[in-house]
């Protein structure tokens, strides 16, 4: 039986988040969803947790 699409894509979504922590590691960053999905989302729309970011 496979899983179901929904656990898919939050499995592949949490891997690619992951991945790009992994490679700023131990730098401090700021995950927009845009970037680390893959998406063409607008930039001001793309934090992920809606917080300013932080230079």
């Amino acid at each position: 039986m496979s899983e179901p699409e929904n656990i898919t894509r939050f499995n592949q979504a949490v891997g690619m988040t992951l991945a790009v922590l992994y490679e700023a590691f131990p730098k401090r960053i700021t995950l927009r969803v845009g970037r680390v999905l893959g998406l063409e989302v607008n930039e001001e729309d793309d934090l992920l947790d809606g917080s300013p970011t932080l230079s």
